[in-house]
């Protein structure tokens, strides 16, 4: 029964973290934390020593103090919105800090591959279905729960591959950490798989952020000219299948545009509403969640989205905008390979990952999946799984 030790178990579920997410079991609270609170529970009654990451509990402290403070002195917050969040934010603060002290091996980066691979092989059969044979086809686990945001998946009425996620830019936040792990492993195969995926969901945050991992694997740290000569020659066919370029990447480059990125409310779209927050909603923010209602209040009508780093602004101020910001510096500190920090740091700025399961797997695959052996011949680093003991030394 070795395969079913609490070590395998907890690599497992966490690899799962991304697909479990988005299944709502009870109001606020989707499966994978559920079933990282069952494993939670577990360990607080069968180990004898629990140990958190205070770095992370420092981190969700700052922004729980902003959120509370600005729900006391705001006039326009909803005190039903303050509470639901306020117990998220603390559940999710409570295992993100608990599970990524805790040791992992070999079975979380091989069930993330699994995953991967089937999740790109899905996308193509997809868009397949849609363009050849004009059916929508989604696959969802056969549980019993509501899936978050449902509204989402109208990308694949119009011929943009979800996956078996939500829609095509969570595939890709998902999937750029494997390709990345793949390139590094010298697997091509697996590369050749998650790139085909990541180019046949047409995700926008997928096609820029596999541009720049590309380059900087293959010219600043394999130091690999030949391959700008690569990308040159494949580039080549494109003049020769014009159609089918315009088909995949035409609105992904339109979206790169500086007035799409100007209006883009992924990325800097909602930028000049900082302008009309006062100097208190300046340093504390306007409360989780609750933007929407204070702008509402003068007139402006937006949603509580925004990319992650104006989100934590209008969220919880300039204080929390800094508790962020370093973190983040933290974590580039923590894992030699800068790969996974990289999709990290871009993903922050192209979604609001805050608080949910992309947060937690992007975290996870910087602290989990250490590429710490570069042999100097090659420049190929070798992979070596997290364990607790690596953290405490370091």
């Amino acid at each position: 029964m070795q395969q079913f030790s609490s070590i395998n178990l907890r690599s497992f579920f966490l690899a799962l973290v991304p697909v479990f997410g988005i299944y709502l079991v009870l109001p606020g609270f989707t499966l994978d934390i559920i079933i990282l609170l069952i494993l939670f529970i577990s360990d607080l009654l069968f180990k004898r020593k629990i140990v958190f990451n205070y770095k992370i509990i420092l981190l969700f402290s700052v922004l729980f103090f902003c959120n509370f403070f600005s729900f006391i002195f705001s006039r326009t917050s909803i005190q039903s919105i303050f509470i639901n969040n306020s117990i998220q934010m603390i559940f999710f603060a409570v295992l993100l800090c608990y599970f990524i002290q805790q040791e992992v091996n070999s079975v979380f980066i091989k069930t993330l591959h699994i995953l991967g691979v089937f999740a790109s092989v899905f996308v193509l059969f997809q868009f397949v279905a849609f363009w050849v044979f004009n059916q929508s086809i989604t696959l969802f686990l056969p549980l019993n729960t509501s899936v978050e945001d449902l509204d989402l998946l109208i990308s694949i009425s119009y011929g943009r591959p979800n996956s078996i996620f939500l829609e095509p830019a969570h595939f890709a936040i998902f999937i750029l950490p494997l390709l990345y792990n793949s390139l590094v492993e010298k697997k091509y195969s697996l590369t050749a798989i998650y790139l085909l995926g990541l180019i046949f969901s047409t995700s926008t945050t997928g096609f820029a952020i596999l541009i720049v991992i590309l380059v900087y694997h293959f010219v600043f740290q394999m130091r690999n000219l030949k391959f700008l000569l690569l990308l040159a020659v494949l580039s080549v066919p494109f003049f020769f299948l014009s159609d089918f370029y315009d088909l995949l990447f035409s609105s992904n480059l339109d979206k790169l545009g500086a007035d799409s990125i100007e209006d883009n409310n992924r990325l800097f779209g909602n930028f000049p509403l900082i302008f009309k927050m006062d100097i208190f909603n300046w340093f504390f923010g306007l409360g989780h969640n609750q933007m929407s209602n204070f702008f509402s209040n003068y007139g402006i009508f937006v949603g509580n989205y925004s990319n992650s780093y104006l989100m934590i602004f209008f969220s919880f101020g300039l204080i929390g905008f800094l508790s962020l910001i370093i973190y983040v510096v933290d974590l580039y500190k923590l894992n030699i390979n800068k790969g996974y920090f990289i999709v990290f740091l871009l993903v922050l700025l192209s979604d609001q990952i805050l608080f949910n399961r992309n947060f937690f797997y992007l975290v996870s695959c910087i602290y989990f999946i250490r590429n710490t052996n570069l042999d100097a011949s090659t420049n190929q680093y070798s992979l070596k799984v997290f364990t607790r003991e690596d953290d405490l030394q370091a």
